[in-house]
């Protein structure tokens, strides 16, 4: 497991406490090192200070699932320690260049998804939780972007809709052809390549050590 308690030993707990229905403060430091990496680059995430009120950026909610997803995705778990990771790097993307706060938040995106895998998530299941953090960081920094992604995701679905329709007897293709129903399954999946660099992250994707 790439995470480490502060004396450098595998993390074996996480010491939170909760403030409020849905915030937390983490109580001791810890840290991540993605597996291959020089000790350069180990990403140390800092305590919040509990002396003061859990409000921005002294306070995360672990993972930020939509409501709509409470049932299929906790907001904590084996996810608990990306989540953590993924809040401190958004954090320095937030406060840091404007002009690097997209690759910054890129590289942040690319690690949580390391992390996920590393800590026994599904694949499936990391790339559901990454996709909704790549919106979530072009609606705070690029919300036309955020837009047409979600456009894009919402159409997809109804093509699904639609192929399935066909299929199952519900109603008839208008060109009564196969190749129809294939553009509508194709469609989605080659558009998609406007959002590759999404997909696969930072190609440095590593974060350096703060002095």
């Amino acid at each position: 497991m790439p995470f480490y308690d502060e004396q450098g030993e595998p993390l074996d707990r996480i010491c939170l406490v909760q403030r409020s229905p849905r915030h937390f403060q983490l109580l001791r430091p810890i840290s991540f090192l993605e597996a291959g990496r020089p000790e350069s680059q180990r990403v140390e995430i800092p305590a919040h200070d509990p002396d003061l009120p859990a409000v921005g950026d002294n306070q995360t909610d672990l993972a930020s699932v939509p409501p709509f997803l409470w049932g299929l995705f906790a907001s904590y778990g084996r996810q608990t320690a990306a989540a953590l990771l993924h809040d401190h790097l958004s954090a320095e993307a937030r406060h840091g260049d404007p002009a690097t706060r997209i690759d910054r938040r890129l590289v942040a995106d690319r690690l949580f998804g390391v992390a996920l895998l590393d800590s026994g998530i599904s694949l499936l299941r990391m790339l559901i939780m990454r996709s909704f953090v790549s919106v979530q960081k072009y609606a705070e920094f690029r919300r036309w972007q955020a837009s047409a992604m979600i456009a894009h995701a919402v159409l997809a679905i109804a093509f699904v809709y639609a192929v399935v329709g066909v299929v199952s007897g519900l109603w008839t293709a208008p060109l009564g052809s196969s190749v129809w129903m294939l553009s509508l399954v194709l469609l989605p999946a080659v558009t998609a390549v406007a959002w590759w660099r999404d997909a696969v992250g930072s190609e440095d994707g590593a974060c350096s050590k703060r002095p």
